[in-house]
């Protein structure tokens, strides 16, 4: 992850969690939920690590493994992220994830 992230890149996590929570409300499972949003996603940045989650998750690993072995997300939404999937509550944990990107310090949301 870099050191330095721009407001923009608060708003387009906050989008991307935002779009997450509202795959996951709707009961759609998370690889097609991801397959959806790397087609257009919040940044194109965001096509290559999607790519790569989804290879992961296609050999096996858990959402949280493969998000580990990116080195995309900072430790905080990693370990959210954990404790969603642990409990079966994903979509409150990309909630709260959008939600604090949107209320974050600079960012353009809310």
């Amino acid at each position: 992850m870099p050191l330095i992230v721009t407001p923009r890149q608060f708003t387009q996590r906050a989008e991307l969690f935002q779009q997450l929570a509202q795959f996951m409300s709707a009961g759609i499972p998370i690889v097609r939920a991801l397959e959806q949003i790397k087609r257009s996603p919040p940044a194109a940045s965001f096509r290559a690590p999607l790519q790569r989650l989804l290879d992961g998750l296609a050999k096996g690993a858990t959402l949280t493994e493969s998000l580990q072995s990116l080195d995309w997300l900072p430790e905080f939404d990693l370990a959210l992220i954990g404790a969603g999937e642990q409990s079966g509550r994903l979509d409150a944990c990309f909630r709260l994830l959008a939600d604090y990107y949107n209320d974050a310090p600079g960012s353009s949301g809310r």
